[in-house]
């Protein structure tokens, strides 16, 4: 018996390797998959929580007007059960902050640094455009030398230095998510340092 693949397997699958992409290539911006149907400003972060999320996974999302839809739509393809920061595997914050909640993330145990949370921001806009002033530069696994960290709209510039401060002690840490509206993403692991300028 052979069994069908509905469209948003296939574009979950397409999704799954973009953010692989996208961890292993930390601050380029990769390009989600189109969904079947636009319905918002969310349908690439709900992409991207659909990927990765499922009934065994827990996640905190953090509070902001106009979340219902997202909150229904993300419990209907995945059942993730809602739990506070400190226990969540993963923390939403679909508009670009955590409200000082990363900080209470989860960052592993020496001997299970696994056992850590992902961060995933819905921001306005990422661009690589020239006119931006650098502001923070990236180096690492799977970074040549430095890169620029790619501009983003609507994300609180705070999550950064607090994600350079949670980051310190690698292994321990957590790994980051940035989405927008059109689909682009990038990524940066708990092994990737930030250098903050000018601020």
């Amino acid at each position: 018996m052979v069994t069908l693949f509905k469209s948003g397997d296939l574009i979950r699958q397409r999704a799954y390797r973009v953010i692989l992409e996208a961890m292993s290539r930390p601050g380029r911006i990769c390009k989600m998959p189109d969904p079947t149907l636009r319905q918002g400003r969310f349908d690439f972060l709900l992409i991207v929580l659909e990927t990765l999320l499922d009934h065994e996974s827990t996640h905190c999302m953090i509070e902001a007007d106009g979340l219902m839809l997202l909150k229904r739509r993300l419990h209907e393809a995945t059942k993730s059960p809602q739990t506070v920061p400190e226990k969540a595997d993963f923390i939403i914050a679909p508009h670009g902050s955590t409200r000082g909640r990363l900080i209470r993330a989860k960052r592993g145990l020496p001997e299970y640094p696994d056992m850590s949370a992902t961060v995933i921001y819905g921001i306005d806009s990422l661009s690589c455009e020239k006119s931006t002033p650098l502001r923070c530069s990236l180096r690492g696994p799977g970074i040549v030398d430095s890169l620029a960290l790619p501009a983003m709209e609507g994300l609180d510039f705070r999550e950064l230095t607090q994600l350079c401060t949670i980051n310190l002690e690698f292994p321990l840490g957590v790994d980051a998510l940035f989405v927008d509206p059109k689909g682009h993403l990038i990524a940066l692991p708990r092994s990737t340092q930030i250098h903050i300028k000018n601020l």
